[in-house]
This record gives structure tokens, C-alpha cells and sequence, in this order.
């Protein structure tokens, strides 16, 4: 219980800053919009085993999932004052995937994705001349999980939704003028289901496309 209160607590003051990185940009103004989109590799830990689903006599799920391929688009929007020119705010959409489990009779399946609010902070001024340019980026939001769940007799169809927060580091390499091609690797925490049976805590690592404009 302490850990979950953390945790908010947490994504909460984590969020209070975006909004205040929100609230810059448009008292400052934007000085470039920079689009993006890519693919993504995301290790989690979902483990049927351990579900104990209600009013469901017998059950039993010896099934794991613990990685799979997923998609995210988004946009940074660079701030025009220079005092604040090495730092971006944007939005994000992260689709997780398909997480599908099977032992016997019983099937489970599920579809997660997120909406986050985004942060970066272009670190390439501070370290010197590199040859990509490199920068600290996060987000928080809410992650939403579609699950199915059913056997012969019966089934459980459900909609769960709970916060999640990313953090890591990301480099872009500019192919030519307003074309980027980068890549990131952020930990993440999201467990949509507030029982933890669907964790998406662990790893993203991403390829992606940019633009800017």
C-alpha cells in the first residue's frame, strides 16, 4: 500500500511539471515543432499463473508473456525563449502491443496503449561536440489494457486503467535537413490493473523517425 501511494504521489508531481512545461510553452511561445514516430521492443511481466480471476472455479493459466513488439508516435514542441531553448514538452501515444497467453482450454488476451504527456531536455550543448545529438526525455500519463479472458463455458471481457511513467535517455543522428533517424531506451512503470496482474513494468527500447518544422 505504501509503494502504490509512492508511486502516485510520484506520477503526480511528475505531471504537475509537465503541465507546468505546458504552460511555458505557450507563455513563451514555440520555436520548432518536431513530429516523430517509431517502433518499439518492450520487456514486462505478465504471468497467468498468478491471476485468480472471481466466480471462476478451477482455474488455471500456465502461461507467461514477457516481451513483445510495440509502436509509438508523438511530437516535441521546442520552446522558442533561449533561456529555455533546450527544452521540449509534447504529447505521445504508446502502443504496447498484444499480449496473448493459451494453456489448454483457456485463452487470454491483452491490447494496451498509452496517452502520455512528454518531456525532453537536449543535453548536446552540455557535453560538447557528439556526433548524434543527445537528450533526457520522459513522460506520464494513463495506459489503458483491453483484456480478454475465456475458456469453453465462459468468459470475462474488462477495461482496466492506470497511470504509468517512462524515463530515459534518447539520440537522434539529423540524415538531412528536418529528417532525423534515433533511438531510445526508457524504464517503464504501468500496471493498468491495480491488482498488478497485468504488469508492463520493465524496458522500452525504440527506432524511430523524425521530422521538424
Amino acid at each position: 500500500m505504501k509503494k502504490s501511494v509512492g508511486f502516485l504521489l510520484l506520477v503526480f508531481l511528475f505531471a504537475l511539471l509537465l503541465m507546468n512545461g505546458e504552460a511555458l510553452a505557450f507563455a513563451n511561445g514555440v520555436g520548432q515543432v518536431a513530429p516523430y514516430a517509431g517502433v518499439s521492443y518492450n520487456t514486462y511481466a505478465i504471468d497467468g499463473s498468478e491471476w485468480e480471476p472471481e466466480d471462476w472455479d478451477d482455474f488455471e493459466l500456465d502461461d507467461s508473456v514477457g516481451s513483445g513488439v510495440g509502436f509509438y508516435a508523438g511530437a516535441n514542441y521546442w520552446l522558442a525563449e533561449d533561456a529555455l531553448s533546450n527544452l521540449a514538452v509534447g504529447g505521445e501515444f504508446d502502443w504496447l502491443g498484444r499480449a496473448e497467453l493459451e494453456d489448454e482450454d483457456i485463452s487470454a488476451e491483452s491490447t494496451t496503449f498509452g496517452l502520455l504527456a512528454t518531456v525532453s531536455y537536449d543535453l548536446s550543448n552540455e557535453l560538447g561536440d557528439l556526433p548524434v545529438d543527445l537528450y533526457l526525455s520522459g513522460a506520464a500519463g494513463l495506459y489503458q489494457a483491453n483484456f480478454d479472458l475465456e475458456d469453453p463455458h465462459e468468459s470475462i471481457s474488462e477495461v482496466y486503467r492506470g497511470p504509468g511513467i517512462k524515463a530515459g535517455i534518447q539520440t537522434e543522428y539529423s540524415v538531412q535537413e528536418n529528417l532525423d533517424l534515433g533511438g531510445r531506451l526508457h524504464y517503464r512503470y504501468a500496471q493498468p490493473h491495480s491488482e498488478g496482474d497485468l504488469n508492463y513494468n520493465g524496458l522500452e527500447a525504440g527506432l524511430q523517425v523524425g521530422f521538424s518544422f
